[in-house]
């Protein structure tokens, strides 16, 4: 009888997608675009979305993110998911959304 030995071995994957956390900006853009129209997808932004696969990714949403929190909060009587607007926020373009 011939013993034959199978050597297997693991190879480990680095996953493809949502290795970092959402920034914070993006957690607070959600919340309240939520709040202001629920409809909006905003699945990339959140915890296992597109947007936090990778560094670069990550800071083009949080960028992303921000403007969108600031034009939101320009609305008239935003939700209060959306927290005040500061002072950086009052020049926003809505035209960039």
């Amino acid at each position: 009888m011939r013993r034959c030995s199978l050597l297997v071995t693991a190879i480990a994957f680095a996953p493809t997608s949502a290795c970092l956390p959402p920034s914070t900006p993006c957690v607070e853009y959600v919340a309240c675009q939520q709040a202001y129209d629920p409809s909006v997808d905003t699945s990339e932004y959140q915890e296992g979305g597109s947007c936090w696969s990778a560094p670069q990714e990550a800071a083009a949403c949080t960028d992303q993110c921000e403007v969108a929190l600031a034009a939101l909060r320009q609305v008239p009587e935003p939700p209060a998911e959306c927290g005040a607007a500061s002072a950086g926020d009052a020049g926003t373009d809505l035209s960039q959304m």
